[in-house]
């Protein structure tokens, strides 16, 4: 027998290139679907009708599998890139600092009959923005969008809080910064899983790595490739990559991690650059594998901060 329709919920998550829908029964993941389907998408095509399909394909899969139907849903909530202006609805960014009831206050509910009889509620991102949003302060500002949810589900799991940071590798890099009292204090993002992409598959690159780096990762490699560009930088260690395949004869899996090793590094540098970045604070390494481990490491091994992986 099912439980009530106020303890059958889902979430809905959706990024630059996919979008997941999660169903939740009495507070428990009980079955999940995903498209690659992002606001990357709307951008090229200039509506959002591709997005809003994904997420409705997504909720109604996740429904099948949990054996539930549309109108015995109960709170849908949405976050990410789907509150932005590609996404399905617009949702203003909460300013930092922000925790929990901040963000709670900034939930808009709006319906999309094609998705599910219910509203859907739109949890808006988090932006930093200390000072005037001004181009002469363009290194002090970020937004996140999504990232604020992971960050409190993180905090969930932990018997002891904040201060501490929390990174988060992904298309985008982002350093969120929690105070002792769990509010997100600041974030600062990069576009390193992008970048990395975009130089591996559309620069001359494509034609001495393998392309994604393929079986478990070579660790070897990834730390050759991070002290390569921690000493000689990103666009030297890029053109390195090519120099390896025609004077040394690298073989192209090996190249690929040790390029992936080269990008890391180099994002670790400018994170830790960051004005709000403190050393001494313990960082949440999150994210998917194998980039969760490899910045973990990284950031032990390059900058001796105490790293831990949830």
């Amino acid at each position: 027998m099912l439980p009530a329709r106020d303890r059958i919920e889902v979430a809905i998550d959706g990024g630059t290139t996919n979008t997941r829908a999660r169903v939740f029964v009495a507070g428990r993941a009980v079955s999940s679907a995903a498209r690659p389907v992002g606001v990357r998408d709307t951008a090229r095509e200039g509506t959002n009708a591709s997005l809003c399909r994904a997420v409705a394909e997504c909720v109604a899969e996740a429904a099948r599998g949990a054996g539930v139907a549309l109108d015995q849903l109960g709170l849908i909530a949405a976050s990410g890139m789907l509150t932005s202006g590609f996404g399905l609805r617009e949702v203003p960014h909460v300013r930092a600092p922000a925790g929990r009831d901040e963000i709670a206050r900034g939930v808009v509910a709006h319906s999309f009959p094609d998705i599910a009889p219910r509203p859907v509620h739109f949890v808006p991102g988090v932006k930093t923005c200390p000072r005037a949003a001004t181009a002469d302060e363009l290194h002090a500002l970020d937004m996140l969008r999504g990232e604020e949810s992971e960050v409190f589900g993180i905090l969930e799991t932990k018997p002891d809080h904040g201060p501490l940071a929390v990174l988060l590798p992904g298309s985008h890099t982002k350093l969120v910064r929690v105070d002792a009292g769990d509010r997100i204090r600041a974030g600062y993002s990069t576009i390193a899983g992008e970048l990395m992409q975009a130089v591996a598959e559309h620069t001359v690159l494509a034609g001495s790595l393998s392309w994604p780096p393929p079986g478990a990762p070579r660790w070897p490699q990834v730390q050759e490739g991070a002290r390569f560009a921690a000493r000689w930088g990103l666009l030297r260690a890029g053109f390195a990559v090519r120099l390896a395949d025609v004077m040394v004869g690298q073989d192209r899996d090996a190249a690929a991690w040790w390029f992936v090793g080269a990008v890391i590094a180099s994002d670790l540098g400018e994170l830790t650059r960051w004005p709000e970045w403190d050393g001494r604070e313990r960082v949440l390494v999150a994210g998917r594998e194998p980039l969760r481990s490899a910045y973990a490491e990284l950031l032990g091994e390059l900058h001796g901060v105490p790293v831990e992986k949830v």
